[in-house]
């Protein structure tokens, strides 16, 4: 994007809380606050790195007792919940650890929130959707998720309802399709192209049938931006609205740079066969839309990832 988002300027001033601020969605998410004079906060369990000491970070888990009293010490009125356990096969190897972090650490979250009397955003995923009877999926597609990754960010989901509804806390769930871009080592995209540059077969589970919904790591925090200048929305699908299977997604980067020929395997523990998101609420409701198509998107990951390699 060429021209100014609409968002800087209505950001001039407020007070931010970004948990999980030194992963994938929130390196970038700095990034673009830093254009604004928006007030950020970073809480990570991790330290920042060099390129992030520019913005205040206080290094607390989202567990950690402490928490509402480091959010309140920046006096937020926004919080955007980005911290988590992200990995699917992670989640089914180790599901205490995932709901530990998933669940009580959102509620932790919730909880703060609503005492320092801020508005939560809350990134959550299309895995909560678990295998729908019909696509696209819509807010309103009943949650059924089949991985304990998707059963937490499920679990934290109806929370945060409960929390909208008992304790009046304003929430945005932002529902996220396949992120991919750069700092995203678990997305299918990245790990191909990682693939694709180190010359070593790219793995097609389930044979490359498997079909994903996936959006840009820009658009992403295009869409958490905007939806700090709006209303709380409730739910609120977030990708590109196309259904990309697997093996014309590796088909499409092998045709932009020379790659081993793949390994095939069969599915999954977690894997969701198909998926396609309806984006008509971020349209209409948010005022969102994806900028960044798939082509566009790898073009540019790859010449990030050739440069880093060289």
């Amino acid at each position: 994007m060429t021209d100014t988002p609409h968002w800087a300027a209505q950001l001039a001033g407020r007070r931010i809380v970004v948990t999980g601020a030194h992963g994938a969605i929130g390196t970038h998410l700095l990034h673009r606050l830093a254009t604004t004079t928006a007030h950020v906060l970073c809480l990570d369990r991790v330290s920042a790195t060099p390129r992030q000491h520019a913005v205040p970070t206080v290094r607390c888990d989202i567990r950690s007792p402490h928490l509402t009293d480091v959010i309140a010490a920046h006096h937020p009125d926004t919080v955007i919940h980005l911290a988590a356990q992200t990995h699917v096969p992670a989640s089914v190897t180790h599901p205490r650890h995932d709901a530990d972090v998933n669940i009580q650490g959102t509620i932790a979250v919730a909880e703060a929130t609503a005492t320092v009397g801020a508005r939560l955003l809350f990134a959550a995923t299309c895995a909560i959707y678990g295998v729908p009877e019909r696509l696209p999926v819509t807010e309103n597609t009943p949650l059924a998720p089949i991985s304990p990754y998707g059963l937490s960010k499920a679990s934290a989901v109806h929370y945060l309802d409960w929390f909208a509804t008992h304790h009046h806390l304003p929430v945005t769930t932002l529902i996220l399709g396949n992120v991919y871009g750069t700092g995203t080592p678990h997305a299918v995209i990245d790990r191909f192209i990682t693939a694709a540059t180190t010359n070593t077969p790219a793995v097609l589970h389930n044979h490359g049938h498997t079909t994903r919904d996936f959006i840009h790591i820009n658009d992403v925090t295009d869409a958490f931006l905007t939806a700090c200048t709006t209303p709380p929305l409730g739910h609120v699908n977030i990708a590109s609205g196309t259904e990309t299977s697997i093996r014309d997604l590796h088909t499409l980067i092998t045709h932009l740079t020379p790659t081993a020929p793949p390994q095939e395997t069969p599915t999954r523990p977690g894997d969701i066969p198909r998926m396609k998101l309806d984006i008509t609420r971020a349209t209409t409701l948010l005022g969102w839309h994806p900028h960044t198509d798939l082509t566009t998107g790898i073009t540019n990951l790859l010449h990030t990832t050739t440069q880093t390699t060289e």
